[in-house]
Protein backbone atom coordinates (compact mmCIF):
# COMPACT_ATOMS: atom_id res chain seq x y z
CA UNK A 1 0.00 0.00 0.00
CA UNK A 2 3.01 2.25 0.92
CA UNK A 3 4.61 1.65 -2.31
CA UNK A 4 1.00 2.23 -4.27
CA UNK A 5 0.95 5.86 -2.56
CA UNK A 6 3.86 6.57 -3.31
CA UNK A 7 3.83 6.21 -7.01
CA UNK A 8 0.08 7.96 -7.07
CA UNK A 9 2.16 11.11 -5.40
CA UNK A 10 5.06 11.24 -8.31
CA UNK A 11 2.47 10.97 -10.85
CA UNK A 12 1.12 13.78 -9.65
CA UNK A 13 3.81 15.92 -9.14
CA UNK A 14 4.34 15.22 -12.69
CA UNK A 15 1.22 16.51 -14.10
CA UNK A 16 1.08 18.99 -11.67
CA UNK A 17 2.83 21.76 -14.58
CA UNK A 18 0.02 20.31 -17.29
CA UNK A 19 -2.93 21.36 -14.71
CA UNK A 20 -1.42 24.99 -14.22
CA UNK A 21 -0.78 25.75 -17.94
CA UNK A 22 -4.16 24.69 -18.90
CA UNK A 23 -5.68 26.85 -16.28
CA UNK A 24 -6.84 30.24 -17.42
CA UNK A 25 -4.78 33.19 -15.86
CA UNK A 26 -6.27 35.84 -13.51
CA UNK A 27 -8.25 38.69 -14.72
CA UNK A 28 -7.27 42.48 -14.52
CA UNK A 29 -10.21 44.43 -12.64
CA UNK A 30 -10.86 48.13 -14.21
CA UNK A 31 -13.51 50.83 -12.70
CA UNK A 32 -13.54 54.31 -12.38
CA UNK A 33 -15.50 57.37 -13.99
CA UNK A 34 -17.06 58.71 -16.62
CA UNK A 35 -17.47 62.05 -17.88
CA UNK A 36 -18.50 63.94 -20.99
CA UNK A 37 -18.07 67.97 -21.91
CA UNK A 38 -21.45 68.43 -20.29
CA UNK A 39 -21.26 66.40 -17.12
CA UNK A 40 -21.54 62.60 -15.96
CA UNK A 41 -22.65 59.95 -18.26
CA UNK A 42 -26.41 59.05 -17.70
CA UNK A 43 -26.82 55.03 -16.64
CA UNK A 44 -26.27 52.43 -19.70
CA UNK A 45 -23.18 54.11 -21.56
CA UNK A 46 -21.47 51.65 -22.79
CA UNK A 47 -17.70 50.95 -22.10
CA UNK A 48 -15.24 48.36 -24.08
CA UNK A 49 -12.01 47.22 -23.43
CA UNK A 50 -10.18 45.93 -26.69
CA UNK A 51 -6.91 44.28 -27.10
CA UNK A 52 -5.51 44.17 -30.90
CA UNK A 53 -8.83 46.31 -32.01
CA UNK A 54 -10.59 42.85 -30.47
CA UNK A 55 -13.38 43.39 -27.62
CA UNK A 56 -12.43 41.42 -24.84
CA UNK A 57 -14.73 42.75 -22.10
CA UNK A 58 -18.12 45.43 -22.03
CA UNK A 59 -19.74 46.65 -19.28
CA UNK A 60 -22.39 49.32 -19.17
CA UNK A 61 -22.45 52.67 -16.83
CA UNK A 62 -24.34 53.35 -13.17
CA UNK A 63 -24.43 56.78 -11.72
CA UNK A 64 -21.61 58.42 -13.83
CA UNK A 65 -19.49 54.99 -12.76
CA UNK A 66 -18.39 52.12 -14.02
CA UNK A 67 -17.07 48.89 -12.60
CA UNK A 68 -18.58 49.60 -9.24
CA UNK A 69 -22.34 48.55 -9.58
CA UNK A 70 -20.99 45.83 -11.89
CA UNK A 71 -17.53 44.60 -11.84
CA UNK A 72 -15.27 45.34 -14.82
CA UNK A 73 -12.85 42.62 -15.82
CA UNK A 74 -10.37 41.81 -18.51
CA UNK A 75 -10.24 37.87 -18.15
CA UNK A 76 -7.47 35.93 -19.45
CA UNK A 77 -8.36 32.58 -20.71
CA UNK A 78 -5.43 31.18 -22.31
CA UNK A 79 -2.73 32.96 -20.45
CA UNK A 80 -1.40 34.47 -22.54
CA UNK A 81 -2.44 38.35 -22.01
CA UNK A 82 0.01 39.31 -19.50
CA UNK A 83 2.20 42.80 -20.46
CA UNK A 84 -0.37 43.18 -23.42
CA UNK A 85 -1.82 46.85 -24.24
CA UNK A 86 -5.81 47.31 -23.23
CA UNK A 87 -7.22 50.39 -25.00
CA UNK A 88 -10.87 51.78 -24.08
CA UNK A 89 -14.11 52.93 -25.73
CA UNK A 90 -17.09 54.53 -24.72
CA UNK A 91 -20.19 54.69 -26.95
CA UNK A 92 -17.56 54.02 -29.58
CA UNK A 93 -15.45 56.92 -29.04
CA UNK A 94 -11.74 55.88 -28.38
CA UNK A 95 -10.93 57.65 -24.92
CA UNK A 96 -7.41 57.91 -25.11
CA UNK A 97 -6.30 55.84 -22.28
CA UNK A 98 -4.44 52.51 -22.17
CA UNK A 99 -3.40 50.09 -19.61
CA UNK A 100 -0.98 47.19 -19.66
CA UNK A 101 -2.25 43.61 -18.43
CA UNK A 102 -1.37 42.06 -15.43
CA UNK A 103 -2.79 39.01 -14.06
CA UNK A 104 -4.64 39.79 -10.64
CA UNK A 105 -4.19 43.51 -10.85
CA UNK A 106 -6.85 46.23 -9.84
CA UNK A 107 -6.57 49.92 -12.04
CA UNK A 108 -8.71 52.71 -11.33
CA UNK A 109 -9.17 54.75 -14.68
CA UNK A 110 -11.43 57.83 -15.40
CA UNK A 111 -12.66 58.40 -19.13
CA UNK A 112 -13.06 62.41 -19.61
CA UNK A 113 -14.81 62.46 -23.36
CA UNK A 114 -15.18 65.89 -25.34
CA UNK A 115 -18.19 64.86 -26.94
CA UNK A 116 -21.58 65.78 -25.53
CA UNK A 117 -24.45 63.60 -24.04
CA UNK A 118 -27.78 65.08 -23.16
CA UNK A 119 -28.51 68.72 -24.22
CA UNK A 120 -26.32 71.18 -26.54
CA UNK A 121 -27.61 74.52 -26.10
CA UNK A 122 -26.10 77.56 -28.30
CA UNK A 123 -26.71 80.88 -29.65
CA UNK A 124 -28.65 81.06 -33.04
CA UNK A 125 -25.59 83.15 -34.35
CA UNK A 126 -22.80 79.91 -33.17
CA UNK A 127 -21.38 77.52 -35.18
CA UNK A 128 -21.35 73.46 -34.52
CA UNK A 129 -18.57 71.62 -36.15
CA UNK A 130 -17.05 68.63 -35.75
CA UNK A 131 -18.82 67.64 -32.35
CA UNK A 132 -19.19 63.77 -31.67
CA UNK A 133 -22.23 63.33 -29.54
CA UNK A 134 -23.48 59.67 -27.29
CA UNK A 135 -26.79 59.00 -27.52
CA UNK A 136 -28.54 55.61 -25.45
CA UNK A 137 -32.19 54.70 -25.92
CA UNK A 138 -33.44 56.45 -22.46
CA UNK A 139 -31.12 59.53 -23.26
CA UNK A 140 -31.69 61.07 -27.00
CA UNK A 141 -29.61 64.55 -27.92
CA UNK A 142 -30.85 67.34 -28.30
CA UNK A 143 -29.81 70.80 -30.07
CA UNK A 144 -30.95 74.22 -29.13
CA UNK A 145 -29.50 77.12 -31.30
CA UNK A 146 -31.30 80.10 -29.83
CA UNK A 147 -34.87 79.71 -30.49
CA UNK A 148 -34.76 78.97 -33.97
CA UNK A 149 -33.70 75.37 -34.13
CA UNK A 150 -33.94 72.64 -32.46
CA UNK A 151 -33.17 68.99 -33.28
CA UNK A 152 -33.39 65.89 -31.66
CA UNK A 153 -31.24 63.20 -32.29
CA UNK A 154 -32.44 59.42 -30.96
CA UNK A 155 -31.76 56.13 -31.31
CA UNK A 156 -33.55 52.65 -29.97
CA UNK A 157 -29.80 51.86 -29.36
CA UNK A 158 -26.75 52.72 -27.75
CA UNK A 159 -25.28 55.20 -30.79
CA UNK A 160 -22.66 57.71 -31.78
CA UNK A 161 -23.33 60.41 -34.21
CA UNK A 162 -21.20 63.58 -35.02
CA UNK A 163 -22.55 66.75 -35.80
CA UNK A 164 -20.30 68.11 -38.63
CA UNK A 165 -21.88 71.41 -38.75
CA UNK A 166 -24.89 73.13 -37.77
CA UNK A 167 -24.93 77.14 -39.21
CA UNK A 168 -27.84 79.01 -39.54
CA UNK A 169 -27.54 80.37 -43.26
CA UNK A 170 -28.10 84.69 -44.33
CA UNK A 171 -30.95 85.14 -46.44
CA UNK A 172 -28.25 86.09 -48.68
CA UNK A 173 -26.70 82.93 -49.03
CA UNK A 174 -29.98 80.76 -49.79
CA UNK A 175 -31.36 80.39 -53.12
CA UNK A 176 -35.02 81.71 -53.24
CA UNK A 177 -37.66 80.48 -55.52
CA UNK A 178 -40.39 82.66 -56.79
CA UNK A 179 -42.98 83.67 -55.10
CA UNK A 180 -41.53 82.64 -51.48
CA UNK A 181 -40.08 84.34 -48.59
CA UNK A 182 -37.08 82.62 -46.88
CA UNK A 183 -38.37 82.40 -42.76
CA UNK A 184 -35.32 80.39 -41.54
CA UNK A 185 -32.81 78.53 -42.62
CA UNK A 186 -29.96 76.00 -41.43
CA UNK A 187 -27.00 73.92 -42.68
CA UNK A 188 -27.55 70.68 -40.87
CA UNK A 189 -24.84 67.73 -40.99
CA UNK A 190 -25.35 65.04 -38.88
CA UNK A 191 -23.31 61.52 -39.30
CA UNK A 192 -24.00 58.20 -37.61
CA UNK A 193 -26.10 55.03 -37.66
CA UNK A 194 -29.47 53.90 -36.58
CA UNK A 195 -30.45 57.55 -35.75
CA UNK A 196 -33.95 59.32 -35.90
CA UNK A 197 -33.83 62.96 -36.51
CA UNK A 198 -36.37 65.25 -35.42
CA UNK A 199 -35.99 68.92 -36.22
CA UNK A 200 -37.98 72.04 -35.26
CA UNK A 201 -37.74 75.56 -36.62
CA UNK A 202 -39.76 78.64 -35.22
CA UNK A 203 -40.86 80.97 -38.23
CA UNK A 204 -42.23 85.11 -38.27
CA UNK A 205 -45.59 84.58 -40.22
CA UNK A 206 -45.76 88.58 -40.25
CA UNK A 207 -47.45 88.68 -43.99
CA UNK A 208 -47.13 85.37 -44.71
CA UNK A 209 -50.04 82.97 -45.38
CA UNK A 210 -49.56 80.25 -42.87
CA UNK A 211 -51.30 77.52 -45.08
CA UNK A 212 -48.51 78.22 -47.33
CA UNK A 213 -45.17 77.48 -45.34
CA UNK A 214 -43.26 73.95 -45.80
CA UNK A 215 -39.95 72.87 -44.88
CA UNK A 216 -37.67 71.96 -47.62
CA UNK A 217 -34.09 70.50 -48.21
CA UNK A 218 -31.67 71.21 -50.95
CA UNK A 219 -30.79 68.36 -53.04
CA UNK A 220 -27.65 70.40 -54.33
CA UNK A 221 -29.01 72.32 -57.27
CA UNK A 222 -32.63 72.85 -56.26
CA UNK A 223 -35.06 72.68 -52.78
CA UNK A 224 -37.29 69.81 -52.26
CA UNK A 225 -40.42 69.18 -50.27
CA UNK A 226 -40.38 67.86 -47.08
CA UNK A 227 -43.42 65.96 -46.17
CA UNK A 228 -45.42 65.25 -44.17
CA UNK A 229 -44.25 67.57 -41.24
CA UNK A 230 -46.07 68.47 -38.14
CA UNK A 231 -47.40 71.78 -36.77
CA UNK A 232 -47.89 71.77 -32.84
CA UNK A 233 -50.70 74.26 -31.98
CA UNK A 234 -49.46 74.55 -28.85
CA UNK A 235 -46.50 76.17 -29.41
CA UNK A 236 -46.98 79.35 -31.92
CA UNK A 237 -45.04 79.35 -35.04
CA UNK A 238 -42.98 76.15 -34.78
CA UNK A 239 -43.46 73.32 -37.42
CA UNK A 240 -41.53 70.22 -37.43
CA UNK A 241 -40.31 67.55 -39.21
CA UNK A 242 -38.62 64.32 -39.74
CA UNK A 243 -35.22 63.25 -41.58
CA UNK A 244 -33.83 60.49 -41.88
CA UNK A 245 -30.72 61.76 -42.42
CA UNK A 246 -29.02 65.44 -42.46
CA UNK A 247 -26.66 66.58 -44.66
CA UNK A 248 -27.39 69.54 -46.26
CA UNK A 249 -29.47 72.85 -46.04
CA UNK A 250 -32.67 72.74 -44.47
CA UNK A 251 -35.34 75.74 -44.96
CA UNK A 252 -38.89 76.71 -43.86
CA UNK A 253 -40.45 78.90 -47.04
CA UNK A 254 -43.62 81.01 -47.32
CA UNK A 255 -45.79 83.09 -49.54
CA UNK A 256 -47.84 86.22 -48.66
CA UNK A 257 -51.55 86.22 -48.76
CA UNK A 258 -53.29 86.50 -52.53
CA UNK A 259 -54.15 89.87 -53.23
CA UNK A 260 -57.76 90.53 -52.74
CA UNK A 261 -59.68 90.01 -56.09
CA UNK A 262 -60.95 94.07 -57.48
CA UNK A 263 -64.60 94.48 -56.93
CA UNK A 264 -66.99 93.51 -60.05
CA UNK A 265 -67.64 96.22 -62.24
CA UNK A 266 -70.65 95.24 -64.83
CA UNK A 267 -72.20 98.32 -64.81
CA UNK A 268 -74.99 97.86 -62.17
CA UNK A 269 -76.63 95.05 -63.94
CA UNK A 270 -77.65 93.06 -61.28
CA UNK A 271 -80.21 91.17 -63.45
CA UNK A 272 -79.21 87.37 -64.55
CA UNK A 273 -77.55 87.90 -67.86
CA UNK A 274 -77.97 85.92 -71.17
CA UNK A 275 -77.30 82.54 -72.29
CA UNK A 276 -73.54 83.30 -73.11
CA UNK A 277 -70.25 84.81 -71.81
CA UNK A 278 -69.14 83.97 -68.45
CA UNK A 279 -66.87 81.46 -66.82
CA UNK A 280 -67.36 77.60 -65.50
CA UNK A 281 -69.36 76.78 -62.31
CA UNK A 282 -67.55 77.82 -58.90
CA UNK A 283 -66.30 74.35 -57.29
CA UNK A 284 -67.95 74.49 -53.74
CA UNK A 285 -68.23 70.85 -52.48
CA UNK A 286 -65.43 69.78 -50.67
CA UNK A 287 -63.93 66.26 -51.28
CA UNK A 288 -65.26 63.42 -49.86
CA UNK A 289 -63.10 60.75 -47.70
CA UNK A 290 -62.84 57.08 -47.67
CA UNK A 291 -60.85 54.12 -47.32
CA UNK A 292 -59.36 55.27 -43.79
CA UNK A 293 -56.96 52.70 -42.20
CA UNK A 294 -54.32 53.21 -39.24
CA UNK A 295 -51.34 51.41 -38.68
CA UNK A 296 -49.79 51.80 -34.64
CA UNK A 297 -46.57 51.16 -33.48
CA UNK A 298 -45.26 52.30 -30.06
CA UNK A 299 -43.63 55.34 -30.73
CA UNK A 300 -45.52 56.22 -34.36
CA UNK A 301 -48.81 55.52 -36.64
CA UNK A 302 -49.38 55.52 -40.76
CA UNK A 303 -52.83 56.65 -41.43
CA UNK A 304 -54.43 56.09 -45.03
CA UNK A 305 -57.51 57.40 -46.84
CA UNK A 306 -58.41 58.02 -49.88
CA UNK A 307 -60.56 61.40 -51.49
CA UNK A 308 -62.86 61.42 -54.94
CA UNK A 309 -60.67 64.79 -56.09
CA UNK A 310 -57.58 65.66 -55.30
CA UNK A 311 -56.48 67.46 -51.96
CA UNK A 312 -54.12 67.98 -49.54
CA UNK A 313 -53.15 65.45 -46.68
CA UNK A 314 -54.30 66.77 -43.25
CA UNK A 315 -54.82 65.47 -40.15
CA UNK A 316 -54.99 66.97 -36.47
CA UNK A 317 -54.57 64.41 -33.36
CA UNK A 318 -53.98 64.37 -29.60
CA UNK A 319 -54.56 62.85 -26.58
CA UNK A 320 -58.20 64.69 -26.69
CA UNK A 321 -60.80 65.96 -28.88
CA UNK A 322 -58.76 69.09 -28.19
CA UNK A 323 -56.19 67.55 -30.67
CA UNK A 324 -53.18 70.50 -30.64
CA UNK A 325 -51.55 69.23 -33.47
CA UNK A 326 -51.37 68.64 -37.05
CA UNK A 327 -49.60 66.97 -39.81
CA UNK A 328 -50.37 67.92 -43.46
CA UNK A 329 -48.53 68.34 -46.84
CA UNK A 330 -48.98 71.14 -49.47
CA UNK A 331 -48.63 68.86 -52.21
CA UNK A 332 -52.27 67.46 -54.05
CA UNK A 333 -52.95 63.56 -54.13
CA UNK A 334 -56.10 61.58 -54.20
CA UNK A 335 -54.69 58.93 -52.28
CA UNK A 336 -53.29 59.99 -48.62
CA UNK A 337 -50.53 58.32 -46.21
CA UNK A 338 -49.57 60.35 -42.89
CA UNK A 339 -47.06 59.21 -40.37
CA UNK A 340 -47.43 60.55 -37.40
CA UNK A 341 -44.55 60.03 -35.33
CA UNK A 342 -43.11 61.13 -31.46
CA UNK A 343 -45.92 59.41 -30.12
CA UNK A 344 -46.47 57.66 -26.48
CA UNK A 345 -46.60 53.70 -26.16
CA UNK A 346 -49.49 52.68 -25.16
CA UNK A 347 -51.79 55.96 -25.43
CA UNK A 348 -54.65 56.61 -26.86
CA UNK A 349 -55.34 59.20 -29.72
CA UNK A 350 -57.70 61.00 -30.74
CA UNK A 351 -57.37 61.87 -34.52
CA UNK A 352 -59.89 63.85 -37.59
CA UNK A 353 -58.48 64.18 -41.34
CA UNK A 354 -59.03 67.02 -43.02
CA UNK A 355 -58.93 67.50 -46.78
CA UNK A 356 -58.60 70.23 -48.52
CA UNK A 357 -58.79 70.53 -52.56
CA UNK A 358 -57.48 73.54 -55.37
CA UNK A 359 -61.01 75.65 -54.43
CA UNK A 360 -60.73 76.09 -51.07
CA UNK A 361 -63.09 73.58 -49.83
CA UNK A 362 -61.95 71.62 -46.69
CA UNK A 363 -63.94 68.20 -45.69
CA UNK A 364 -63.15 67.60 -41.57
CA UNK A 365 -63.97 63.77 -40.86
CA UNK A 366 -65.34 62.53 -37.68
CA UNK A 367 -63.22 61.85 -34.55
CA UNK A 368 -61.46 58.69 -34.79
CA UNK A 369 -58.91 56.99 -31.89
CA UNK A 370 -55.89 54.70 -32.04
CA UNK A 371 -54.18 53.45 -29.46
CA UNK A 372 -50.49 53.28 -29.67
CA UNK A 373 -48.39 49.41 -29.16
CA UNK A 374 -47.09 49.30 -25.41
CA UNK A 375 -43.21 49.95 -24.76
CA UNK A 376 -41.30 47.27 -26.07
CA UNK A 377 -44.39 46.35 -27.98
CA UNK A 378 -43.27 45.76 -31.93
CA UNK A 379 -45.65 45.16 -35.05
CA UNK A 380 -43.49 41.72 -37.02
CA UNK A 381 -41.06 43.03 -39.45
CA UNK A 382 -41.37 46.74 -38.57
CA UNK A 383 -37.41 47.16 -37.36
CA UNK A 384 -37.26 50.73 -36.62
CA UNK A 385 -40.38 51.13 -35.36
CA UNK A 386 -41.95 53.78 -37.61
CA UNK A 387 -45.80 51.91 -38.09
CA UNK A 388 -44.61 50.78 -41.39
CA UNK A 389 -43.12 47.90 -43.19
CA UNK A 390 -41.18 49.09 -45.94
CA UNK A 391 -37.62 49.19 -47.63
CA UNK A 392 -35.92 50.99 -44.14
CA UNK A 393 -37.00 47.76 -42.25
CA UNK A 394 -35.43 45.55 -45.05
CA UNK A 395 -32.38 47.97 -45.41
CA UNK A 396 -31.84 47.49 -41.40
CA UNK A 397 -32.16 43.28 -41.73
CA UNK A 398 -30.29 43.39 -44.31
CA UNK A 399 -27.28 45.17 -42.40
CA UNK A 400 -27.93 42.57 -39.44
CA UNK A 401 -27.73 39.67 -41.92
CA UNK A 402 -26.17 36.59 -40.24
CA UNK A 403 -25.31 38.32 -36.76
CA UNK A 404 -26.24 36.25 -33.42
CA UNK A 405 -27.50 36.95 -30.15
CA UNK A 406 -30.24 39.75 -29.34
CA UNK A 407 -30.92 42.03 -32.24
CA UNK A 408 -34.04 43.60 -33.29
CA UNK A 409 -33.79 41.82 -37.13
CA UNK A 410 -34.59 38.65 -34.90
CA UNK A 411 -38.21 38.50 -35.97
CA UNK A 412 -38.76 35.21 -35.13
CA UNK A 413 -36.69 34.78 -31.60
CA UNK A 414 -33.93 32.31 -32.62
CA UNK A 415 -31.08 34.76 -31.83
CA UNK A 416 -30.53 34.45 -35.68
CA UNK A 417 -30.70 36.97 -38.74
CA UNK A 418 -31.80 34.59 -41.63
CA UNK A 419 -34.21 33.07 -44.15
CA UNK A 420 -37.09 32.69 -41.59
CA UNK A 421 -36.51 36.01 -40.21
CA UNK A 422 -36.82 37.72 -44.02
CA UNK A 423 -39.89 35.35 -44.86
CA UNK A 424 -41.76 37.12 -41.87
CA UNK A 425 -40.71 40.71 -43.20
CA UNK A 426 -42.08 39.21 -46.41
CA UNK A 427 -45.37 38.03 -45.10
CA UNK A 428 -46.04 41.25 -43.23
CA UNK A 429 -44.80 43.84 -46.00
CA UNK A 430 -48.35 44.03 -47.03
CA UNK A 431 -50.26 44.36 -43.52
CA UNK A 432 -49.05 48.02 -43.20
Amino acid sequence: MKSFLTIVCIISALLMPVWVLAAPGIPHQFYGTVDFANGSAPDGVLIEAKINNNIVATTETKDGKYGYDSIFYVTDPDSNRAGKTITFFVQGIDTGKSATFINGEHTEIDFSISGNIGEISKSEDETIENQPVVITPTMPTIIKMGDKLEITISSQTNATATIEKIEKLASGNVAVFSGKNLLNAFEIKIRGENLSISVTMTYDDSDIDEDTIVPYWFDGTSWVEITPFTVDKSVANTLTFSISSAETPYALFGSPPAPSPPPSDNGGDTGGGGSGGGGGATDTTAPSISDINVTAGSNAASITWKTNESSISWIVYGTSTDYGQEAKTTSYTASHSVTLNDLSPGATYHYQIKSKDNSGNIRTGDDRTFTTLAEGEKITGDINDDAKIDKYDFALMMSDWGKTGVNDSDLNGDNKVDKYDFALLMLNWSAI
